[in-house]
């Protein structure tokens, strides 16, 4: 890890710290963990069902201690269950759950992982008869537990292996497909949101700034203007060749249109890793840049619907 990136690990030790000093450290803190399990009745590691002050209803998952936000010198650990940071002081109630029931929670930790907070929002949505209306969705709970499987499939794709391929084309191709499974679980998202191109309201919430960010340097991949040209020559959908041109003479929003457009062309088999001369390492990019953007946007869009949900849900009970 280089020094610029240190602030991304679990701690953060000045390199001229006493040894015994830090090694005191880590033993109070070991003491720390260990008096919470006897005080509270749970183990880290464990799934439990953990009950919060001035929380409507309860927690369960697995109790992970928050290192990177604690550090030596400061009196109480910050805890963690899922995306739910909270303090000791904080638990009204907690209990270990039995191992049947560990199994059955364990069944949904992998759409956890890829959508944080799928779990709330299906506990929000069976509290409310199956409804999606609480997080301002459309349809019926089955088109959201599919979006949230394609949006897995997005998020998990690590790469492809094909033999007899150079490893910049390769890049780009595997770029190229992880773009289509973003835009493909996007096209479900905007569906559930009822909102279609350009997808204004969707983006009501969204800072401007992000998409300006990308779109220039979509602009900056493509000096020359290949790409664009290639997907303008190549689309069959006039709507999508409104956008890119809007797009290419500076409306930074039709940048989304890209993503829709590469997906399309993609899918017909007319892109390749190479469009129209463009290096292989630059379509690379761009598909990565639209494709995380993507996948950001989902992430921060669910979990301010979920925040608006479970706030409404906790006035309309108080």
């Amino acid at each position: 890890m280089s020094t610029n990136d240190r602030s991304q690990g679990f701690f953060d030790f000045d390199a001229s710290a006493d040894e015994s000093g830090y090694e005191r450290w880590v033993a109070e803190k070991e003491t720390a963990r260990k008096n919470l399990e006897r005080q509270f009745g749970f183990r880290f590691g464990k799934r439990v069902q953990l009950q919060l002050k001035e929380h409507f209803k309860p927690l369960t998952g697995i109790i992970r201690l928050q290192s990177s936000t604690q550090g030596p010198g400061e009196a109480e650990p910050r805890l963690q269950i899922g995306s739910v940071s909270f303090s000791p002081g904080e638990i009204e109630s907690c209990s270990l759950l039995p191992e049947q029931a560990e199994e059955s929670e364990n069944e949904y930790d992998y759409l956890e992982e890829a959508l944080p907070g799928f779990c709330r929002a299906r506990a929000l949505i069976k509290a409310n008869d199956d409804k999606l209306q609480p997080l301002a969705f459309v349809g019926s709970k089955f088109d959201f537990y599919r979006f949230v499987n394609r949006f897995r499939l997005a998020v998990s794709f690590e790469g492809m292996k094909l033999n007899g391929f150079t490893e910049e084309t390769l890049l780009g191709y595997d770029a190229l497909t992880r773009s289509f499974f973003a835009w493909s679980a996007f096209e479900r998202y905007a569906e559930l949101a009822s909102d279609r191109a350009p997808y204004r309201s969707l983006f009501a919430h969204h800072p401007r700034k992000h998409i300006k960010e990308l779109a220039a340097h979509c602009r900056a991949l493509d000096p020359g203007e290949l790409l664009i040209n290639f997907l303008c020559a190549q689309s069959v959908d006039t709507r999508h060749e409104t956008y890119l041109k809007r797009y290419r003479d500076g409306q930074d929003f039709a940048v989304l249109n890209l993503a829709a457009c590469m997906r399309h062309v993609f899918a017909h088999g007319n892109l390749t890793a190479h469009p129209n001369g463009l290096a292989a390492k630059n379509l690379s990019a761009i598909s990565r840049s639209l494709g995380n953007f993507l996948i950001h946007f989902i992430r921060s869009d669910f979990d301010r619907r979920l925040q608006v949900a479970e706030a409404s849900q906790a006035t309309r009970q108080s």
